[in-house]
């Protein structure tokens, strides 16, 4: 909008015309020193700076930068004036968090200093660091030292779960002196989605991929989730990649094109979570009860051996006999072909790390491991029969996903309090499945089980309802 068109367009407003144009608040502190009119607005006070008797306010003509004075409707000082003298004093700071954000892709071209986001990024960032820091504070996030320290998280499988707040932190108090940096969880900004993507679903990026982006100096890119490009000596992003991460929220999937048939499949072999009972042969006497229920975790069709227990339960570790069918259909088969058959990968079969794990050793026989290997379940992501084959199962689909997906550096799983945790795709990839598992184990995260296409999830333990992917 030209100076020409904002001085037409503002004098009618401020006169109470209507107009259909609405024009953008950063477009008005082109054309008005709101503050200025702040001390210059009267009602019948006979102001003679504006000559007139009447509700008056005094502006800077863009056009000839001289000081003009108009009347003021009531409506334009309540809706327009008021609301945002508030923020007058801060229009420099959001000008830059806007800029900021329009370059990590945060917000769009269409948004000005006057936008809820905008603003919601600037009380956040304004409350969590000493006052007199903040310029200083502003001036951090477009650097490259803000990328190192978060990309040297991702990329070291051997750092354990992490917060990016405190990452945050940490940071800044290393490179603003005074600063006192405290920046936690603000429901206000985990909910915000990047440019593009506030009314996308199925690809578009999730709450809380925006504000690590923001605080990163980060991007939402064409694949992948956060994109870190190099940085110029002015902090703008150059069109060199450092580093990609797939973000997933607590139970975010980490498989595609699952044959859903075959997860379903291996489902349908055990016991379901819940009280010992499941599954009951009711046509036998009470006190036969015990040797024909299932039990949580275990394989349908198992007869127990409950030598010692009595009728309150049955001793989770006393050995089981197989059923007949399970055994005939996986005799002289390894764990290889068990989990070949029920991982639900289409484009290939297991991969020559895992064919060569589960084919020999304590795997060779398929029969004798599920023989040996009868284990209640204790709770979601504990060590059951069912459980321990989801584990390995969830390693055969993220490495399927890191192939299969983008070229993308590592995948992350977050939790909105900034909980993290990362998985680099050099390791991932390096492993066989119960390696994996054993370093979701290390990050206190473990796979669940899921039977569609789109595979197994990953989650951190101990997270909440909030954290849930829905």
């Amino acid at each position: 909008m030209s100076d020409g068109d904002l001085r037409n367009l503002y004098r009618g407003m401020i006169e109470g015309r209507s107009s259909s144009k609405q024009p953008q608040l950063s477009d008005m502190y082109k054309s008005v020193l709101i503050k200025e009119a702040s001390d210059l607005v009267s009602t019948n006070n006979g102001d003679q700076a504006c000559g007139n008797t009447e509700t008056t306010i005094k502006y800077k003509d863009p056009a000839t930068k001289e000081w003009r004075c108009a009347r003021a409707s009531d409506k334009w000082i309540e809706d327009i004036l008021k609301p945002n003298l508030g923020i007058a004093d801060s229009a420099s700071y959001l000008d830059r968090i806007l800029k900021h954000g329009t370059a990590t892709g945060v917000f769009d071209d269409s948004m000005s200093i006057s936008h809820p986001s905008v603003i919601a990024f600037y009380e956040w960032l304004n409350s969590s660091v000493s006052r007199g820091t903040l310029a200083q504070v502003i001036n951090q996030l477009p650097s490259v030292t803000i990328q190192n320290a978060i990309i040297d998280k991702f990329q070291d499988a051997n750092v354990t779960t992490f917060n990016y707040y405190d990452v945050l932190n940490d940071t800044i108090n290393k490179n603003v002196p005074g600063a006192q940096a405290r920046f936690q969880e603000d429901p206000k900004l985990t909910i915000i989605r990047p440019a593009g993507d506030t009314g996308a679903t199925r690809g578009a990026a999730g709450p809380g991929e925006a504000l690590l982006a923001f605080m990163y100096n980060g991007s939402k890119p064409t694949v992948g989730d956060l994109v870190f490009h190099e940085v110029d000596r002015k902090g703008k992003h150059t069109n060199r990649v450092r580093y990609v991460v797939e973000l997933k929220k607590n139970q975010g999937r980490i498989g595609k094109g699952i044959n859903k048939k075959a997860v379903k499949g291996l489902d349908d072999l055990f016991h379901g979570f819940g009280a010992p009972g499941h599954g009951m042969d009711k046509r036998v006497g009470r006190e036969h009860q015990i040797l024909r229920r299932g039990v949580a975790g275990t394989l349908r069709g198992l007869t127990y051996d409950d030598s010692g227990a009595g009728d309150e339960g049955l001793d989770p570790n006393v050995v089981g006999t197989l059923g007949v069918d399970f055994s005939k259909k996986w005799k002289n088969k390894s764990m290889y072909d068990f989990l070949n058959q029920y991982c639900g990968i289409t484009n290939s079969k297991v991969d020559d790390l895992d064919k060569a794990l589960f084919s020999q050793g304590d795997y060779a026989d398929c029969v004798t491991w599920f023989s040996e290997n009868i284990r209640m379940a204790k709770g979601v992501g504990e060590n059951s029969t069912y459980n321990q084959i989801v584990q390995w199962i969830g390693g055969i689909h993220i490495k399927d996903y890191f192939k299969q997906v983008a070229d993308f550096d590592s995948i992350a799983v977050f939790l909105q309090n900034g909980t993290i945790a990362s998985f680099p795709r050099s390791t991932i990839l390096s492993l066989h499945a119960q390696g994996i598992s054993e370093l979701l184990a290390s990050k206190e995260c473990y796979f669940g089980k899921r039977t569609d296409e789109g595979g197994y999830d990953i989650q951190i333990r101990g997270a909440t309802a909030k954290d849930t992917t829905k």
